[in-house]
């Protein structure tokens, strides 16, 4: 993708939600993320434009310190710079030693925002590594050290690959939707087709919990479904008791139920496994 660049277009200066839907950009977001195993959001400046899909309990650990949080934004404030800078998906490890990418959505010399994900690791995070972070950043949960250790693990190779398909599917997504905005504005009447139906699918399959939930999560989904309590949860993931009943809490609050009966049926119903 080029350079931001000056233009002397007729077009009026737009943001992304000018030319695609929130929501079906969400859920667009939502079905890589998922399909890929990989966090992902869209920012703006630095800031949230979407919510996170697939984002790691890991992450949020270290985002929930005051240091962490302040090293984070630093971290992807830098290379939100470079990508926009270079017109280019930046791949990089953050502060943490995770590997994120960033890729700058800009249409006709257009910055209209990044799309940053990954979370994840190329080799499995040493246990220094892990103890010196929870130092500096004053982490005293023990599930802090359960949560790097179920870290997604993928090769720089598989990393590039994700990006690759991301940016062809970004510039063939925008582009349509980009020109459709220019001929509205214009006043003209024809429109490029799209495929209303497949919005329509993707809104109802991914629009079906309040917030994307992580891969541990639906792992212990998968338990709730067949039955199995916090105790046997935690022994069958190895994880505590504790970080079995914190999961399970916060997976009935995402998706609006009181219990687990009622969080079954609506993930059996709405097939989220």
């Amino acid at each position: 993708m080029p350079k931001e660049k000056n233009t002397n277009s007729k077009i009026k200066k737009i943001t992304l939600f000018d030319i695609i839907d929130k929501k079906f950009l969400q859920s667009m977001q939502d079905f890589f993320s998922k399909t890929m195993g990989v966090s992902l959001i869209n920012i703006y400046n630095s800031q949230w434009i979407t919510d996170p899909s697939y984002s790691t309990s890991f992450c949020k650990y270290i985002i929930g310190s005051p240091k962490g949080y302040s090293s984070c934004e630093s971290c992807h404030k830098k290379m939100e710079e470079t990508a926009i800078e270079t017109g280019n998906v930046v791949i990089s490890k953050c502060h943490a030693g995770l590997t994120m990418f960033v890729l700058p959505i800009i249409i006709d010399g257009k910055y209209l925002g990044c799309t940053t994900g990954g979370q994840v690791l190329t080799e499995p995070m040493a246990e220094e590594h892990l103890k010196s972070l929870a130092e500096k950043f004053e982490i005293n949960d023990k599930a802090y050290f359960e949560e790097a250790r179920s870290l997604k693990v993928l090769s720089t190779e598989e990393m590039e690959s994700i990006t690759d398909l991301l940016v062809i599917f970004s510039n063939l997504l925008f582009s349509v939707y980009y020109a459709n905005f220019q001929l509205a504005e214009l006043g003209l009447d024809y429109r490029i087709p799209q495929n209303a139906a497949l919005e329509d699918w993707f809104i109802s399959k991914y629009e079906k919990t309040k917030k994307y939930i992580s891969e541990r999560e639906t792992q212990v989904l998968k338990l709730v479904v067949l039955g199995k309590s916090n105790t046997e949860i935690a022994k069958e993931l190895f994880i505590s008791v504790h970080t079995a009943k914190a999961h399970v809490s916060s997976i009935l609050e995402k998706f609006g139920v009181e219990d687990r009966v009622q969080l079954a049926v609506k993930a059996v119903r709405g097939k989220l496994l």
